[in-house]
């Protein structure tokens, strides 16, 4: 049997998908201060292992990044037009098993394409 939508359910989801996007955005800008504390290695936000200097010096190139799926969330695109950006464009890092977004070249990006 197929029972209607829940608008308060969907409302609760909404606000909880909303405060998630947030927490995400405040824990990368939190990792990536503490990835900058002198005498400190910079970490890997997946795992707590400090990262090779060449990933160091990417996360120093976007000093924004979010996960896809953040990203996603805040530009309206789909998720892996996103991971299809970071491969072809350029605008991510790999962080071990997925990509890490700059949202700055997330916008650049999209406002480019309806441009063309």
């Amino acid at each position: 049997m197929i029972t209607a939508p829940d608008p308060q359910l969907e409302a609760y989801v909404a606000a909880v998908e909303a405060a998630m996007a947030s927490t995400d955005a405040a824990l990368a800008d939190l990792r990536r201060y503490v990835g900058r504390q002198p005498g400190r290695e910079p970490m890997d936000s997946q795992s707590s292992v400090p990262i090779s200097q060449a990933d160091a010096a990417a996360h120093r190139k976007f000093d924004d990044l979010v996960t896809p799926s953040v990203a996603s969330r805040r530009s309206g695109r789909k998720e892996n037009t996103i991971r299809k950006w970071c491969k072809t464009e350029g605008i991510g890092v790999k962080q071990g098993g997925g990509w890490l977004v700059s949202m700055r070249e997330v916008e650049l990006r999209k406002h480019r394409r309806k441009k063309d």
